[in-house]
């Protein structure tokens, strides 16, 4: 079904923890919440274009991000309270325990992107990589403090996916423009390459258990490699981006050429051909699947 709401394009969509609600942010400053039965329950409205949103964790809590300000929406608040902020947001976050707790880091740079894992925040800047760790913030009302852990003075060009791994020894897989696929490790700020291509890297993927690499580089082509022998397990040309599912090892989605495919291991994939919409793929409970349309 079309969900009527926004005048302009789509910038960012999210879902609750629960899977209860979502929210869509536009071009056109507004948020709107959506139930699981499409109906539109609240807008409201930045000062500028929605950027980012992230629902927390553990709660129904809403953090939107737009060009100049961040608000955070509660279920218990009727209106929103917006924090002006003299950059550009560009990348939110909530800790795992989806705790209202608020730190600033002064980065001096370009923040492409941000991710949390534990006591663990890497931030992605634009000519390297730091890696911080959390010193204060677990105590009742202390100040959230962040102490830089690691710096990796490289400028990545590419593709990162935080994969987590035992307390100490969290992973970041990076897929970079020389063509090398590379584990980072928060306690080692030396890259170990797992794999190289001979092209620039686009988009990368892991399955849950770790077992196979996706890998889509610069030419459209998807490869799915076996992590442990490096043996090419098949190939697909003409993909834009790929992506594993998270509970079932054998089944992997790409896309490309106005198509998405679902592909389980040792059958053909299914194809459903892509529109030039804003479309949200609604797994259901049944064999079924529900197409969500956000206008543009």
């Amino acid at each position: 079904p079309e969900l009527s709401g926004h005048k302009d394009l789509v910038f960012a969509v999210a879902w609750s923890h629960d899977g209860e609600l979502f929210a869509s942010g536009s071009l056109d400053r507004s948020v709107i919440l959506w139930t699981e039965q499409h109906e539109g329950t609240l807008k409201y409205s930045h000062s500028d274009a929605i950027q980012c949103l992230a629902f927390s964790p553990v709660t129904s809590l809403l953090l939107s991000c737009a060009v100049g300000d961040f608000g955070v929406w509660s279920a218990d608040e009727k209106n929103v309270q917006k924090q002006r902020i003299s950059g550009r947001c560009a990348s939110c976050a909530w800790s795992r325990d989806g705790r209202q707790q608020e730190g600033r880091i002064r980065c001096h740079d370009l923040v492409k992107k941000v991710a949390i894992y534990g006591h663990k925040l890497a931030v992605q800047l634009s000519d390297r990589l730091h890696i911080y760790r959390q010193i204060k913030g677990d105590g009742e009302n202390e100040q959230l403090e962040y102490t830089l852990s690691e710096r990796i003075n490289k400028a990545f060009d590419c593709s990162l996916l935080v994969i987590g791994g035992p307390p100490g020894r969290e992973t970041i897989l990076i897929g970079l423009r020389e063509g090398q696929v590379c584990k980072l490790f928060v306690d080692n700020p030396f890259p170990v390459q797992v794999l190289k291509l001979n092209g620039p890297i686009k988009c990368i993927d892991i399955s849950a258990t770790r077992k196979h690499i996706a890998v889509v580089d610069d030419s459209g082509l998807c490869v799915v490699f076996d992590a442990k022998t490096k043996e090419v397990l098949f190939e697909e040309p003409n993909c834009n981006s790929v992506a594993f599912n998270s509970d079932n090892e054998e089944i992997i989605c790409y896309s490309g050429s106005s198509k998405l495919t679902v592909r389980a291991r040792g059958y053909p994939g299914h194809q459903q051909r892509l529109f030039v919409s804003s479309r949200l793929h609604k797994p259901q409970i049944s064999v079924a699947r529900k197409w969500v349309e956000l206008p543009k």
